[in-house]
Formats: structure tokens, sequence, C-alpha cells
């Protein structure tokens, strides 16, 4: 399932239209707020359909999205004042988190001219990071969650504090989301369940080596002390990179559609502060677009101009009118790119340019403070149509 999957949906027949109600679909179990629901279908919840069919067929990883949405379910049952309370507590460190994406992102770095010794490094190096980075502040929102549900109100504070091992700990403790806080990986010995903060540890402190073909793992106590060793080779190395990734996505997925469900309760300072990385941005802007029945096959993003030169993908449109459709793309990709000059080309089937629309990046500016209407976009911009 490739992020270019509604290019090829459509490209099959399934109408713009069609995808939407397909997330709602999907998502429509998880949700009371239905406004919310189909309010948030497109900018935001597009990209965690693919997210959502993936993880369908990771059994483990998908049980762990569902075991996490029903810990916040059930805390909320149980107070909703304080359910609300712990997203806005926690709000803030896992928006950052998600400002760090790219490192998943950077799983497309060509490793395959490493030796044994080099991939190991690359791999446990982000293992660590999308651990301690990523799913860190997961652990502590659940425990936070977990406390609400046993009626722990007086350790709420301590949460924070806690180390990744501590959370992890007490989470699997109280009988919660063991399979995927304790995951099976394979070894060359067989099966083992281990710990991701135990996996966060052998990486973090080099505590493997390699010797010929074998990745010789050392678990250690806080003395430093050896007590426990295990094997396994780059395949399966990297297959526990995957998993650890999965268990993030599951988190998020969770995470995201219990915000979503619930936003009408949130503090609006919060979010109001709500600032997606660039990159993702770009990724909701995209989905987005195709989902509309146009494929992106150019993308420029200096700060001098921006360009996009959009495909259609549907049969027997008119032109004109899909040319106009296009067109209204401008002010989001000021939005993601904040270019003086802001172009959108629109192709025909045939890959011929029918026309050029631009806008200049200060009109946008004024869109965004609100002291213009953006339907105006459509009186300021140029156009420029090809013969």
């Amino acid at each position: 399932m490739s992020e270019h999957i509604y290019s090829q949906l459509i490209k099959n027949g399934v109408l713009p239209e069609d995808i939407k109600d397909m997330i709602i679909e999907e998502f429509d179990d998880f949700f009371t707020n239905k406004k919310r629901l189909e309010e948030n279908s497109i900018n935001t919840l597009l990209p965690e359909l693919i997210n959502y069919l993936k993880l369908q067929k990771e059994t483990i990883f998908y049980e762990g999205f569902l075991d996490f949405l029903e810990i916040l379910n059930i805390a909320k049952d149980k107070d909703l004042h304080k359910t609300i309370n712990a997203i806005e507590s926690n709000f803030y460190i896992i928006e950052e988190a998600h400002q760090k994406l790219w490192i998943i992102n950077s799983l497309e770095r060509e490793s395959s001219g490493f030796n044994l010794e080099g991939f190991s490094k690359y791999t446990f190096d982000l293992i660590v990071d999308v651990i301690e980075i990523l799913i860190k502040p997961y652990c502590s929102y659940i425990l936070y969650n977990i406390y609400i549900i046993k009626g722990k109100n007086n350790n709420l504070l301590s949460v924070k504090e806690k180390n990744l091992g501590n959370l992890i700990n007490e989470i699997i403790q109280s009988g919660y989301l063991i399979n995927i806080l304790k995951p099976t990986i394979n070894t060359l010995s067989g099966e083992k369940n281990i710990k991701l903060n135990t996996l966060r540890n052998i990486g973090a402190h080099n505590n493997y080596k390699v010797i010929e073909d074998e990745i010789i793992c050392e678990i250690r106590n806080s003395r430093n002390e050896v007590m426990e060793q295990f094997k396994t080779n780059k395949e399966d190395l990297y297959k526990i990179l995957i998993d650890v990734i999965a268990i993030f996505r599951a988190l998020k997925l969770g995470y995201t559609l219990f915000f979503i469900d619930n936003i009408d309760y949130l503090n609006k300072t919060i979010l109001s502060t709500l600032n997606p990385r660039k990159e993702q941005l770009i990724l909701n802007t995209f989905f987005g677009i195709q989902s509309q029945g146009f494929e992106i096959i150019e993308f420029i993003d200096t700060k001098k101009e921006s360009k996009l030169v959009l495909l259609e993908l549907l049969e027997n449109e008119k032109n004109e009118e899909r040319a106009i459709h296009a067109s209204q793309f401008l002010y989001y990709l000021w939005d993601i790119t904040k270019s003086n000059t802001n172009i959108i080309e629109y192709r025909n089937v045939k890959n011929e340019a029918v026309a050029n629309f631009e806008i200049d990046g200060n009109f946008c500016k004024k869109i965004e403070e609100g002291s213009i209407q953006m339907i105006e976009i459509a009186k300021e911009m140029k156009v420029k149509i090809h013969k």
C-alpha cells in the first residue's frame, strides 16, 4: 500500500468522493462525533487510512491499536474531565514527537552499501530514535490514562518524571499492551519477547557486536553486567526496526482518532498551536489533491517560487472545469511553501499543458491573516492558457 494509492484507485475508476466515503466508512465505528469525522476525513484522516489498512495486515499491531483506543475510551467513561486533561497535559510533547516523523523517512536512505557492522549501527540508531523520540511520549500518555482508570489521581503528575523503563514496566504490570510493548522478535535460536526499553538500551549503549554474519546482542542490568545474550542477523534486525515503527504507527493512529473524536472538549488555545511539520503538511495536502482525481508529477519548492504540476486522471472530464478545480489548490501550495510566487499547472489526461494559475505570496498572507477571503484568489490570480 503506497502513498500513491489514491491515484491508483482513481485510475481504476474510483471517484474522489468515493475515497472520502471510504475513509468515513472505515473509521465510522471509532467515532461518536460523526461531524468531526466528516470534517477531518480528507485533511487529517486521509494519510491515516493507509496506516490503518497496513495495520490490519499486521494482527498484533492492529490489536495493539484497538487495545490502546480501548484504554482511552475506558478512561473517558471513568472520568471525562481527567481524560481531556490527559490529552492537554501530554499534547505538546506528543506534537513535538510528530514534528520528528522525518526519522522514519530516513529509512529511504540507501543502506545496501553498508557492511554488517555499519548496517547494525544504522539500524540500531533508528530503533533507538523511534522508541525514545516517537514512542516514549505515548507511554507517558498511556500510563496517565491507566491511572485514571485505576483511580490513582494522586499519581498523575508523577508520570512525566518516569524514565522509559519505568513507564513500560508499569504499563505491562497493569496488564495492558504487553504484545506491543514487549514484542516478539526473531533470533537465531528462535522467537524471543523483549521489552522496547531493552531494545533501546542495546542500541543506545552499543551493547552488541558483529562476528562474521551474526549480531550478538547483550542485555545488561543497571550495573552494566551482562545478564543475557541473543544472536540475530541482518534480516531479522531490520524486521525488528519495521516492527518498532509499526508499534509507533499503531499508537499514533489510536491517538489521532481519539483526539479528533474529542476535539470539541479541548482547550481552544491548544488547538490554535497545532503546527504540523512541513513534511507532514505536504503529505496531507498531496493526499488531498490525489483524492480529487489528480496525479502530482512535479513539485518545485523554493523561497522565490513554488510550482505544482497536476495531471488529470479522470476520463471524459471538461478541461476548463477541471483546470479551475486545480487552481483551488493555489493557497494550499503557498501554505506549505510560503513562496513569493506560487503556480499550479494543470495538464489533461494526455499530459498536455492546459493552463497555468499564479498567485502572489503576499496576497495569500492576507488570506491567512483574515483580511480577505480565499474566494478572492479567483479575481487576483494570473491565468495563462496554453494553446
